[in-house]
């Protein structure tokens, strides 16, 4: 067929593939939306703490004595089991203050209205001029009171990772972590 004044060439305007590609996609995002606030992780927080720090009975000296810490760190949930939490905590032990800059890997257990995780806690200890590395593992709890205010306590132990005797101690903590 030749395209002539008489005879133009007629193009198919069909709108069903367009109406058709355009109702996929909504559907598509639309179940994509509901799956993703199903399968959505909690969300941030921050949490404020307080307890005290006894040393381990292997450490150098023997005036090191307990003492009362404190601290806060943010709550980041990658998954709903898996969270990320940096933090700091301040305390002394013996005539040294000490102050620790971590990141927690919790791997969280949740059940209804109370969560049970452990973690890695590796991060760096300060002391004066000092800066050591450190590892430690946590276990803990948190109980929800209200819907975004829960109440959590943490045991951790905490060794310094330095070329002499380092820093070993047990942290017991508790406080209130608000969820945004």
């Amino acid at each position: 067929m030749r395209n002539t004044p008489e005879r133009p060439i007629k193009r198919e305007t069909t709108r069903r593939p367009m109406l058709f590609t355009l109702a996929a996609t909504v559907a598509v995002l639309l179940c994509t939306s509901f799956f993703s606030r199903q399968a959505k992780a909690d969300s941030p927080g921050l949490a404020l703490f307080s307890g005290f720090v006894l040393p381990d009975s292997r450490n150098s000296s023997n005036d090191d004595d307990g003492s009362h810490n404190f601290g806060f760190f943010v709550d980041l949930p990658l998954v709903y089991t898996f969270h990320i939490s940096p933090g700091a905590e301040l305390y002394k032990v013996g005539r040294s203050n000490y102050t620790d800059l971590v990141i927690s890997f919790k791997f969280m257990i949740p059940l209804k209205g109370i969560t049970f995780f452990g973690a890695l806690v590796p991060g760096i200890t300060n002391s004066g001029s000092d800066r050591y590395g450190h590892l430690g593992l946590a276990a803990g709890i948190e109980l929800k009171i209200i819907s975004n205010i829960a109440f959590f306590g943490q045991f951790k132990y905490k060794e310094t990772l330095s070329s002499g005797s380092g820093l070993r101690a047990f942290h017991f903590n508790g406080g209130l972590i608000f969820h945004f």
